[in-house]
């Protein structure tokens, strides 16, 4: 019996013929009969190259897939029969992939290259072998549906963590806008949480939502995608939202648009920290204070424009290097050890400091400097902060030589030599040494003032100045008191001799003649001196100045040029003197006093 050939899958062609050997059982008795009608029937399908029959008695033999459970009790050698066809490309059958055919009648396998087949022809076994392989599929069937459900209830479980959880606020809506699933974030942002909003209108729970955004929401029920980088929402309440967001419209089984899905993220923050970022650049790039930034190992990592208009160094100059590039060598090495020992004791440290720029040139900075630590309390980055305070240095230089010195000779004026005064009183006091105070007033200077002028005057007091400074020693003080007196100190004195050495060769030294002016005019001047000792006449500054005052009077009115030492008489001459004065005055007033006239005689 031959089958025709048909223009099917191999697999069909296979059980189709298959199924006519099985009917032809029962009317071939013999192996030979049957294998001779198998050739027939199977060679010429596509893929098979072989094939053999095995009756009853060659499955006790082995071989083969089947069990004895395969197979019902009540068949018999005439029942069944086991087919082996070679298969020349077993990718086309499957690989062991059992199957069975519409009426049960026959149970078919495919192992490595074999097609296996049992083909049974009485019908009780052929039910009972039926009922078997329904039940089996039927408890196949159920697992695999059992473990499909297992599989979805998780994906579902994950999908609403992922939901719940995720960074971004999400919450997925129906056709009507109602609510399917919103994340944690999304409850957090829009002021939701502990509300039960699961199939609830989005514009009921939200009715600030702008006609804009709605808009886009039927743009992604229709199928559209919907997307914003950053947008301005304005709150019921007034508040401003920077949200990013967009739309994707999901779909159903059958590809519909089923509704919505939102993702928003709130901007605000970040857009305000981006804002201060920004200012923050634009500060860094053009504040007028210079900024250095460095490493933990000290070595320079960013620096901005002021920086390479103080220093004269490029960006690229300095990057990796350590600052101490800009040392001028002007601050010693415990002055650094005390600056790093605040760093790191406290992280900030605050002073002045003199650096060198690029050119070689020196300048004085305002420094601070502040520490930027990790989570774990290491340094992450130093910060420095300095401006030149050069200018600043020499105004402020200015205004104070200007108050405590005399701009005319450059020598401390009255109010300074106060304060320098005191300092030299006070070490001699721990030295238990004394201290001269020699007050100098040069001899009818007004009558070079009103022959040659002021600036006459002005270079011979210039020229005083310069003499007497070459007669003292580094340790002694001169100052100018204002017009043509001059106070000396003296100091580390331990005898009058040295007083009168000192005060001898200034007189000499000043007496010599002076060349004025352009027109070389040569004049004489003389100084007179008045001595005061501490703490011999005084312990306080303001009586030893006015007892070397009055000792320079004293001098004066023995003839000038020559010093004269204070004495307690010529304290009580002065107080006499005063007292005469003020009597005076008083019987004036009084009208004490009375004029007679009295001729004179001759």
């Amino acid at each position: 019996m031959k089958v025709p050939k048909e223009s099917v899958h191999p697999k069909a062609e296979v059980l189709g013929r298959l199924l006519v050997i099985q009917q032809s059982l029962d009317v071939l008795p013999d192996r030979k009969n049957l294998t001779d009608f198998l050739q027939a029937t199977m060679l010429d399908v596509p893929g098979i190259r072989g094939c053999h029959v095995r009756l009853t008695d060659d499955h006790e033999e082995g071989g083969g897939p089947f069990k004895p459970t395969d197979i019902p009790v009540s068949t018999t050698r005439n029942n069944y029969g086991i087919i082996h066809l070679e298969i020349a490309d077993p990718v086309i059958f499957g690989i062991y992939h059992p199957f069975l055919n519409n009426i049960g009648q026959m149970v078919a396998t495919v192992l490595e290259n074999r097609i296996h087949a049992l083909l049974l022809t009485d019908s009780n076994a052929k039910l009972q072998h039926l009922v078997t392989q329904l039940e089996h599929l039927v408890a196949e069937r159920t697992r695999e549906i059992s473990e499909a459900l297992g599989k979805l209830e998780e994906s579902e479980r994950r999908l609403q963590v992922f939901i719940e959880n995720a960074p971004v606020a999400i919450a997925m809506f129906d056709k009507g806008m109602h609510y399917m699933a919103a994340s944690q974030r999304w409850l957090e942002n829009y002021g939701l949480l502990g509300r039960p909003i699961i199939g609830l209108s989005h514009y009921e729970v939200s009715p600030d939502v702008p006609d804009l955004w709605r808009e886009y929401h039927c743009r992604g029920l229709s199928g559209e995608p919907q997307e914003a980088m950053e947008d301005r929402f304005e709150r019921s309440d007034g508040r401003i939202q920077w949200v990013r967001w967009s739309i994707k419209p999901w779909h159903d089984q059958n590809g519909q648009v089923g509704g919505i899905v939102l993702f928003t993220e709130d901007m605000t923050e970040l857009r305000k920290t981006q804002e201060s970022l920004l200012m923050a650049s634009m500060i860094y790039s053009n504040t007028g204070e210079a900024m250095l930034v460095v490493n933990q190992k000290n070595e320079i990592v960013a620096v901005n424009p002021a920086f390479t208009t103080i220093t004269g160094y490029g960006e690229s100059e300095v990057l990796g290097r350590n600052p101490s590039v800009l040392s001028s060598g002007k601050q010693d090495k415990a002055f650094y050890q005390r600056m790093w020992e605040q760093l790191n004791a406290t992280g900030t440290w605050r002073g002045e400091v003199v650096n060198r720029r690029k050119s070689g040139e020196l300048y004085a900075e305002e420094l601070m400097i502040n520490t930027i630590f990790k989570k774990d309390g290491s340094v992450h980055r130093r910060v420095a902060l300095f401006m030149d305070i050069t200018e600043k240095r020499k105004r402020e230089d200015l205004i104070w030589r200007q108050a405590n010195f005399d701009m005319l000779t450059g020598l401390p004026n009255r109010h300074h030599l106060a304060e320098v005064a005191g300092r030299e009183m006070m070490n001699a006091q721990r030295s238990q040494e004394s201290l001269a105070l020699l007050f100098v007033d040069l001899d009818r200077f007004k009558d070079v003032n009103d022959t040659l002028g002021h600036g006459a005057g002005d270079e011979l007091l210039v020229e005083v100045t310069r003499r007497l400074k070459q007669c003292l020693r580094e340790t002694d003080v001169v100052a100018r008191l204002g017009g043509d007196e001059f106070v000396v100190i003296l100091t580390q004195i331990r005898n009058t001799s040295a007083i009168d050495r000192l005060a001898e060769s200034m007189l000499q030294s000043l007496s010599r003649p002076y060349t004025l002016n352009a027109d070389k005019e040569q004049v004489y001047v003389t100084a007179s001196m008045g001595i005061a000792v501490y703490p011999h006449d005084s312990s306080h500054y303001e009586e030893l100045m006015s007892f070397a005052d009055q000792a320079m009077y004293a001098a004066k009115d023995l003839g000038r040029n020559r010093f004269h030492y204070f004495t307690p008489a010529l304290q009580a001459a002065t107080q006499e003197r005063l007292h005469l004065i003020s009597d005076l005055n008083g019987a004036l007033a009084a009208g004490q006093l009375q004029v007679y006239f009295q001729p004179i005689v001759e």
